[in-house]
Parts: C-alpha cells; structure tokens; sequence
C-alpha cells in the first residue's frame, strides 16, 4: 500500500488548500511527506510477512477501529445489558455512570465541582 499523491493533491483541490497547507495542519513535515510518498509500501514488512504466510493480501488481515468508538460501544452494550436486567434503571445514568467509572477518581471530582459551579451559577 502505497501513498498515492495525485490522490492527495486531488482532494487537496477539492478542499482548496495547498499541499504546504496541509502539511502544516496535519503537523508533518514536507521531508517526512515526500520519504513516504517515495517508499514501496506503508505497511510494515511483518504484516507483509504475516499475510504472505496466509497467501493473503496485507488489507485483508488489517482492520480500521476507532479505539474510542469501540470503548463507547461497549459502555452502551454494558449499559443495555444492566438495563435489562433491572428494569427501573434509567438508561442514561447507567451510561454516564459507567463513562465516570472508567475516569480516575480525581477526575470525576474535578467533573463534579464543575458541574457543581455551573449548576449554582445557573440555578
């Protein structure tokens, strides 16, 4: 898999931007573009390997995953699951109180005086 600059500089059009202003967005640097457009394959030669072993394409083994969309699918499955087992439980406290419970205590405090603060200036 390679990266493909007149992809690049196709929706670079789109967008109206220049590939500088991309660069510079995106935080990386005009060297470090041009050393990947140039190299063979953007995969790691251990996937490569891997996949060649199982007669596969490398994409075929690989997945795209969004770490935290998955961390908040399963706060809402756990969530459903509770929910369904006790019945007179909001939907919605379960959730946010699984979320608080995966914070460090310190956090949820500072969470909870600020809420406290908007609430009295508020209320």
């Amino acid at each position: 898999m390679r990266l493909d600059e007149e992809k690049i500089k196709k929706y670079c059009r789109r967008r109206g931007i220049t590939l500088s202003d991309l660069l510079k967005n995106a935080g990386v640097s005009r060297t470090a573009y041009y050393s990947l457009t140039r190299q063979d394959s953007l995969i790691p030669t251990s996937m490569q390997k891997i996949a060649s072993v199982l007669g596969l394409k490398p994409l075929v083994i690989m997945s795209v995953t969004d770490r935290r969309m998955d961390e908040a699918m399963a706060v809402l499955k756990e969530a459903e699951k509770i929910c369904t087992d006790d019945h007179g439980l909001d939907f919605n406290e379960v959730r946010h109180t699984l979320v608080l419970l995966k914070k460090s205590p310190v956090e949820r405090l500072r969470r909870a005086l600020q809420r406290g603060k908007a609430g009295h200036i508020h209320g």
